[in-house]
């Protein structure tokens, strides 16, 4: 809990929950760290946060489990998670497979992130005014599972998807593995990405 939190140029690793982690916190930023290896996610909120920056931060998971942000809204998607999340020039990268885990949120800005073998899952019920904007996702692992970028669901309000590369050296054998698979079921949404398959 708390108002005007700075967490910058930390190195931290090797986390048996999360790494670096906003709880009902307003006006937070964490810049410039370096996050690795914790369990349940190296960047997260958890509760109602409001105002939440995460930028410029290496994050790496180098083990099974792969997820590298967690928003959550204490598991539950009946309420919104958190206003004004921002994920902004970011660098993820996973050994094996990772994905983010998103929670219902509103205002949320994707942008100008690299993932490395991590999936951008931002499919979730009731969230809203979400973009996800010129990142770059890249993979040499096989995507398995779901897709590279996912978002929408029930009562997803206005979404954002535009200018990002999505490259993949692997084929993957799976049917229900696409580039970008997006489920509005209500309001409105737009896509306008560039995807790129790279296949060896």
């Amino acid at each position: 809990m708390g108002d005007s939190v700075t967490i910058n140029g930390n190195i931290v690793e090797n986390c048996g929950d999360v790494g670096i982690d906003f709880e009902g916190t307003t006006n937070g930023i964490a810049v410039g760290n370096s996050v690795k290896d914790c369990q349940n996610g190296c960047l997260s909120t958890f509760f109602y946060c409001k105002n939440i920056v995460f930028e410029g931060n290496a994050v790496r998971q180098t083990g099974t489990n792969g997820t590298v942000v967690y928003f959550s809204n204490n598991n539950t998607q009946s309420m919104m998670s958190g206003t004004s999340i921002s994920l902004i020039g970011n660098t993820f990268q996973c050994d094996t497979l990772g994905s983010t885990v998103h929670s219902a949120t509103e205002f949320t800005i994707i942008e100008s992130n690299k993932f490395y073998n991590c999936k951008l899952n931002m499919q979730t019920n009731n969230a809203g005014e979400v973009a996800i904007t010129n990142n770059y996702l890249y993979f040499t692992n096989e995507i398995t599972g779901d897709s590279a970028l996912r978002a929408g669901q029930t009562s997803y309000r206005n979404l954002t998807i535009k200018d990002n590369i999505i490259k993949a050296l692997v084929a993957s054998n799976s049917d229900n593995v696409y580039g970008i698979y997006v489920l509005q079921e209500y309001f409105s949404s737009i896509t306008k990405s560039y995807i790129v398959w790279e296949l060896s």
